[in-house]
C-alpha cells in the first residue's frame, strides 16, 4: 500500500496507522543521526528496523539478501569501500552519504531531506545535492534548504514559508525582489554564505 497523503491526517490517526506511515518515509537528517560505533553498512541496515518485528531484529538480525541490498545502497552513493569503516571515523560528507544510503535502503515512498547540506563544506554540499536529486525520479523528495542558489540549481519547485504561511510556491529560480521579500534582513548573510558554495 502506498503513502496516501490525501486520506491520512497524521494528527488524527491512531498509533498503528502512524507507524505504518512512518515506515514509508525516509529521512535524511541535518545531523546525520547515525550510530557512530557501528560500521557504515550496519547503519544502513538499521534503517529498516521499523519494517521488521522486534523478535527477528534481536534474534536473527538481517538476511544476507538485505546485507547485499544495503551494500548496493552504499555503492550507489559511491562509498562501498567504506562499508566496514566505523561511522564515527568518517568525514561529514561521508556520514551524510551513509545517511542517504540508509534512506535508499528503506525503499520509502516519500523522502524528506532536513537541511542535509547545512553542516557540509561547499564541495561536499554539491556532491550531496547531486546524489539526492536523481532520487526524485522514482519517489517524491521534499527538502528544507536555506540556500536559494542551491535550490535554484537542483530543485524543481520551491515553497517559501514566512510567518507560518505559504509566501511563495513555484519556480525555484527566484528573483532578487522575491528573495528580499522572503528573507528580509537575513538576505545579505545568506548571500555571503552562498558565495562560498559557488566561488
Amino acid at each position: 500500500m502506498g503513502l496516501n497523503v490525501k486520506l491520512n491526517d497524521i494528527c488524527k490517526i491512531n498509533k498503528k496507522q502512524l507507524r505504518h506511515i512512518r515506515q514509508q518515509i525516509g529521512v535524511i537528517f541535518q545531523g546525520y543521526h547515525l550510530v557512530k560505533r557501528l560500521t557504515a553498512l550496519e547503519n544502513v541496515l538499521i534503517g529498516r528496523l521499523g519494517q521488521i518485528n522486534t523478535f527477528r531484529s534481536i534474534v536473527y538480525g538481517f538476511t544476507d539478501e538485505e546485507a547485499a541490498e544495503a551494500m548496493t545502497a552504499l555503492e550507489q552513493v559511491k562509498i562501498g569501500n567504506l562499508a566496514n569503516a566505523k561511522t564515527g571515523n568518517l568525514s561529514g560528507g561521508e556520514m551524510q552519504r551513509v545517511a542517504i544510503a540508509r534512506a535508499i535502503f528503506q525503499k520509502p515512498t516519500l523522502l524528506i531531506a532536513d537541511e542535509p547540506i547545512s553542516n557540509l563544506d561547499p564541495s561536499n554540499a554539491k556532491t550531496i545535492m547531486k546524489l539526492i536529486r536523481p532520487l526524485s525520479q522514482n519517489i517524491p523528495v521534499v527538502g528544507v534548504f536555506h540556500q536559494p542558489e542551491m535550490t535554484a540549481k537542483y530543485c524543481t519547485r520551491v515553497i517559501a514559508i514566512k510567518d507560518g504561511k505559504v509566501f511563495y510556491d513555484g519556480d525555484p529560480k527566484l528573483s532578487n525582489k522575491q528573495l528580499a521579500d522572503i528573507y528580509g534582513e537575513e538576505l545579505s548573510l545568506i548571500e555571503q554564505q552562498e558565495q562560498g558554495f559557488f566561488n
